[in-house]
């Protein structure tokens, strides 16, 4: 039942409205769209926020050029000071020396070594003593981690009574030699100082090249699979190891698929090269060779192409392609060892089109024997030693030992025998041990210099699972406990968000001791605290600052979207994606310019040379950026997308760079075309003693929560940020003065104080309209700042509950424990789903549709009715209905100040639509309001189902306007053809795609026969065992064969799915267009429309008209007197898919055999350690695990493999 104040607004609309034809959709727009304006003027204020911010801003234009040089210096000293805290540590392990002590392991002795866990969070330890009987001693803990939320680092739980030692899983963690190491590296008080002095200071690192690592403030470890424990980690294949440990390498990886590789080998093959596979950095290139009776290189240039730049995306595409091989025949080594010296030598060859510029050149080959050295071959390719040479004889059965440990030990390599799976990871860190000697002989040469990784997703902040164990007894306060921890719980989610999308960079140092590689010493950097230099606030509205890493990779870019948003991991290609692959293209036509003053000279038109236009463009856009040459601007129209990739903007981009010094990373910022104008403070210096409480007494206002405004305490995580800023602002107005610990941050508090006293009053004007919101169904009231601010109104609707007051406690006593059966409540717009401010979408929309309001209604929330009989607008008894929102930016002349809107129950529209000639009806008239991209907003459909709509199967209501019926498509068709709309392509390259899965087949005419060998290897792998238990210790010389499972961090989740591109066709608005229509009908002279095939008696006529100030666009269909079956599916079917107005994102297929890949070359490959006297080290150094373990049955094996295969 209606209230009596809602009747009275309407019946005043009807009144005010009098004199208009409802027959004509022209008056019915132009009514609705005065009452809309009428509507958001009373709500938002703009005008008294205009003058409110008049006598405290002015209006700039500011230089591009200018900024970006202050945003640029501001992050070099960020950086720097990161830089110094590594070299501190780096300095404090080279004055330290290892202890020799050899009672370690004996809890007794004072030389007994503790370390605080990781994995454990304490000082307990198990140790098992090296005799046959296996006895283990358990030693009690004496110290633990208390570990509580810490507010500077995101709120996630650390300790500081002392670092955390991550050791991975194939490392005993009581091996003495490790234990001593893990001593040395115990530099906690350098740590510690180092985090006083910076609040802000992210987590410090050291990683052994003997596996383990430390990191400060401890935190609890991120395992894997939570629930079996499963720790994939080994901080030696992590990038900012990598790169400081080794020269950046060209490697070409051969891997033997001869009959005898199959089975249990093959599977230890693959697992072997994705480890090789997972050390290697950006700034390495590589390529997978196969060969047997043939020679097959992996890319899909089969090598004509040269190597692939290491990124995750190359490594998987590579990987996917191994499961379609096939074992067979023999491995011709003569042809394939010619062809990888071919591949790599024609790398460094003066200039080739297959320079990489890396280091070195490393020949990695995976095989299970060789029948000779092959030292003809070797001496002919390789006489200078130019090329490594690693080799990993697989299997446990493997007996060529002489000749594949000669391979490498004659080529400045390193032997080693990976017998199963459960050797690979630790196996494969040989190769970087042997590689990293150079580093430790001439990295003093290099100037002491620190490398600087790409972007990366760290694994200490990822949010551990919530465990929730208080229960829940059947009381009568039952209700409200339950409640009381579900809101809990989306506190803790909306934190645990914030930190899952933590990404970072990380400086790193090599640690080296009397010439001997130690380890790496590291700091990593959230790159949400390094946006926060470059800040959005300092720019125009549509602008943006973006920022590439050393290879030319972006690092961050309000387009990138890293997370996959169905399996919440990050995506393949999330940290080596390209520029101008986020910077996708509007459509036809690229424009670039060589004059700042002189845009648009070069275009490149449809035809014969279009590709080659682009590509030339695209290379010199890049150019540009990458060199930061700004003496060349250049301009792109490009698309800007939403988060969810349901909306694109078009907009016309001037870029301009600046090189960060000592990082090489790039700056960027992007301008938008009209949009260089910013507010700015008219006081010089801002006065800090006229901060006034009552601006913030209300506490309806919120922060962003990803930016700092001013540090805190690690322990201040009782109070929020709002309550943190209070305190601040109390001191300010106490001192005049800003505290010190918001100087950090002060031009963005400034900004803030603005914000908050130009708002100040909103409360008490919205206080005014509370009689005019309530009758409106309006509810909710807010504005957002580009400070971060957004001041909120609340109003309860008397007719309506915030929390569902149908639900029962006793319909879900069997899932207490479960909040998702907990009552549900009104997510409140501001404060649960939009805090960000200028990085939510609804902002990000406004400030792209300038003098317009927006419309725009979600499933997120809902309110219900407090009355059971109540109907909903469309007539239904449903106890509940829908919201919509509406928001608008408000300027002061060209500069953005916020934007403005307002929160309704979605009754609001329905009732208003009905007295501007759309009520709900049945089909002969349909009546909608599209959005700017043809969504629909309003349908006066009768069968419209709030419920429906609320968990996703809903009519009509948020739906693209062309996909609904048939008739609705050709509706849509003329639409287009009218320019109502304008047709735009989007290509997200971005996307993921699902793969196939394959089988791996083999060529052997044994194959059968496998099973019964492995039977037998397990079975002998048995009797050894058990042997060894009751002859002392005598029979452990025989290997443990084992056919174990394992996985690689990198490679075993997502290997379902493959970065891809894909493309879709968007509508957009053309109320402002040069071409806007001037007819409302969608047909010539109003001819009726007969959209279905075959079934004559349908017959329409169709008229559209935009709704002025707003983003919406009316639309009639009228059926004639006589039509029938038009909205029948049966009768009149939808093309599908439609030629005219295709819809929906499709993979984009790519036909070409081989994919030219771009030439990169990292800036961090300047930089090369000097090899010339590597190859002395193989005098007093060995070249390969011993294989003495081995040398006592190699008949036995022998006669093995020449009996199976």
């Amino acid at each position: 039942m209606r209230s009596i104040g809602r009747l009275a607004v309407l019946l005043a609309i009807v009144f005010s409205a009098a004199g208009f034809n409802k027959e004509s959709i022209q008056e019915c727009a132009q009514v609705l769209s005065e009452h809309i304006k009428e509507t958001f003027s009373k709500i938002s204020h703009e005008g008294i926020l205009r003058q409110n911010y008049d006598k405290l801003v002015e209006e700039e234009q500011f230089d591009p050029r200018q900024e970006l040089k202050r945003s640029k210096h501001r992050i070099e000293d960020y950086l720097k000071v990161r830089s110094q805290f590594a070299y501190k540590a780096k300095i404090s392990l080279e004055a330290r020396s290892v202890r020799n002590d050899s009672s370690v392991n004996d809890p007794n002795s004072k030389s007994f070594i503790r370390f605080m866990s990781a994995k454990q969070g304490n000082d307990g330890t198990t140790i098992y003593e090296s005799n046959h009987l296996g006895r283990k001693l358990k030693v009690n803990e004496t110290r633990s981690f208390n570990l509580t939320q810490n507010a500077n680092f995101y709120t996630l739980p650390t300790s500081s009574v002392s670092s955390a030692v991550h050791i991975p899983t194939p490392l005993y963690d009581r091996n003495e030699d490790l234990l001593r190491k893990i001593d040395w590296s115990d530099i906690d008080a350098v740590y510690r100082t180092n985090r006083e002095e910076t609040k802000d200071l992210a987590f410090q690192l050291f990683c052994s090249e003997a596996g383990y690592m430390r990191f400060y403030p401890a935190a609890s470890w991120f395992w894997d699979n939570q629930d079996e424990h499963l720790d994939l980690f080994d901080c030696r294949n992590t990038e900012w190891y990598i790169n400081s440990a080794t020269n950046s390498k060209n490697v070409l990886i051969m891997l033997d698929m001869s009959g005898s590789m199959l089975g249990q080998r093959y599977e230890v093959a693959k697992q072997t090269t994705e480890a090789i596979l997972e050390t290697l950095s950006h700034n390495d290139y590589f390529n997978i060779m196969s060969f047997s009776k043939s020679t097959n290189i992996l890319d899909s240039c089969n090598g004509t192409n040269g190597l692939l730049q290491a990124t995750m995306r190359n490594k998987k595409l590579l990987r996917r392609k191994m499961d379609t091989f096939q074992s067979e025949g023999k491995a011709e080594y003569e042809k394939a060892l010619p062809l990888a010296f071919s591949v790599l030598l024609d790398i460094n060859n003066g200039g080739g089109d297959n320079n990489r510029g890396a280091c070195e050149n490393v020949i990695m080959l995976i095989t299970d024997g060789a029948p000779n050295a092959y030292k003809k071959i070797f001496d002919m390719y390789n006489n200078d030693k130019k090329v490594r040479v690693f080799t990993f004889l697989v299997g446990d059965e493997a007996i060529d030992f002489n000749e594949v440990r000669e391979m490498a030990c004659s080529n400045r390599g390193y032997m080693v025998h990976v017998a199963n799976m459960a050797d690979v990871d630790e196996k494969i860190h040989h190769y970087i041990r042997r590689m990293s000697r150079v580093v430790g002989r001439h990295y003093k040469e290099s100037g002491q210099l620190s490398w600087w990784t790409g972007v990366y997703r760290e694994r200490l902040y990822l949010p551990r699972p919530e465990v929730f164990a208080e229960p829940v007894p059947i009381t009568n306060q039952s209700f409200a406990v339950m409640n009381k921890m579900s809101a809990r719980r989306k506190i803790r989610l909306q934190k645990s968000e914030a930190r899952s999308r933590m990404f970072v960079t990380t400086v790193s140092y090599p640690v080296i001791v009397n010439e001997t590689f130690m380890g790496v010493a590291a700091v990593n950097i959230p790159l949400t605290e390094v946006a926060q230099k470059s800040h959005p606030s300092n720019i125009g509205a549509k602008s943006y600052f973006f920022m590439l890493d050393q290879n030319g990779f972006v690092m961050s870019h309000p387009q990138l979207r890293p997370i996959d948003p169905i399996t919440k991991y990050h995506k393949q290609n999330y940290n080596n994606m390209d520029l101008l692959e986020l910077e996708v293209p509007q459509g036809p036509t690229i424009r670039s310019s060589q004059k700042p003053a002189d845009i648009s000279q070069l275009v490149c038109e449809s035809g014969d040379n279009y590709a080659d236009c682009v590509d030339e463009l695209r290379r010199a856009v890049r150019k540009m950026v990458i060199d930061c040459d700004n003496g060349d601007v250049q301009q792109l129209d490009i698309m800007y997308a939403t988060e969810l990739l349901d909306r694109v903007y078009p907009q016309t981009n001037t870029y301009y760079s600046e090189c960060i010094a000592h990082a090489n990373f790039v700056l960027g910022m992007a301008v938008a075309k009209g949009d260089d104008y910013r507010i700015v403070k008219k006081q010089k210096r801002y006065d800090f003693g006229r901060v006034k409480m009552d601006w913030m007494g209300d506490k309806r206002w919120r922060l962003h929560p990803h930016w700092r405004y001013c540090f805190l305490n690690d322990t201040d995580t009782h109070m929020s940020k709002e309550e943190a800023f209070e305190i601040y602002a109390q001191q300010m107005s106490d001192s005049g003065k800003a505290p010190l610990l918001c100087e950090y941050r002060r031009n963005l508090v400034e900004k803030l104080l603005l914000d908050m006293e130009a708002t100040s009053n909103l409360i008490d004007n919205w206080d005014t309209q509370y009689e005019y919101m309530k009758n409106n169904l309006i509810h909710l009231a807010f504005f957002a700042a580009p400070s971060g601010m957004i001041r909120y109104y609340n109003l309860s609707l008397s007719d309506y509950d915030y929390i569902d007051p149908y639900w029962s406690i006793f319909e879900h006593i069997g899932h207490l424990l479960s909040f998702e059966h907990a009552q549900e409540s009104y997510n409140h717009f501001i404060t649960d789903l939009n805090r960000k401010s200028t990085d939510d979408r609804y902002y990000r929309r406004a400030v792209r549709m300038k003098d317009t309001i927006m419309f725009d209604v979600s499933n997120n929330s809902k309110i219900w009715y407090k009355s059971e009989t109540q109907l909903t607008g469309y007539g239904h008894n449903e106890n509940l209905t829908m919201l919509g929102q509406a928001f608008k930016a408000i300027y002061k002349d060209k500069a953005v100040l916020g934007v403005s809107g307002y929160e309704f129950a979605y009754d609001h529209v329905v009732d208003t639509m009905a007295e501007h000639g759309c009520a709900p009806s049945d089909e002969r008239r349909w009546c909608l309001l599209l959005d700017e991209h043809a969504y629909v907003f309003f349908s006066n459909d009768n069968e419209i189902s709030y419920e429906d709509y609320l968990v996703g199967k809903g009519k009509h209501i948020s739906q693209f306007f062309g996909t609904l019926n048939k008739v609705a498509q050709k509706a849509m068709e003329n639409l287009v053809e009218k320019k109502f709309y304008t047709k735009f392509t989007y290509t997200d390259n971005q996307a993921t795609c699902k793969s196939e899965k394959m089988v791996t087949l083999a060529g052997s005419r044994l194959r059968p026969f496998y099973p019964i060998f492995q039977f037998l290897m397990k079975s002998f792998n048995f009797v050894v065992r058990l042997a060894s238990q009751f002859s002392g210790g005598y029979l452990a010389w025989l290997p443990n064969i084992q056919f174990t499972q394992a996985y690689t961090a990198s490679f075993h989740e997502g290997t379902e799915v493959y970065p891809c591109s894909k493309q879709s066709y968007f509508y957009f608005s053309n109320k402002d267009g040069k071409t806007r229509p001037t007819s409302t009908h969608l047909v010539n002279l109003n001819r009726s429309e007969r959209p279905c095939k075959g079934v004559a008696k349908c017959s329409v006529k169709m008229e559209a008209s935009f709704v002025e100030g707003t983003n919406l666009v009316m639309v009639w269909i009228n059926q004639d007197k006589d039509s029938e079956n038009c909205y029948d599916d049966s009768q009149c079917a939808m093309d599908v898919p439609s030629d005219k107005i295709p819809f929906g994102f499709q993979e984009v297929s790519n036909n070409d055999t081989c994919q030219e890949t771009e030439r990169r070359k990292s800036k961090a490959n300047d930089v090369c350690y000097s090899i010339d006297d590597d190859d002395s080290e193989n005098e007093r150094r060995p070249c390969s695990m011993s294989l003495s373990t081995f040398s006592m049955i190699p008949i036995f094996f022998g006669f093995l493999r020449v009996y199976m295969f």
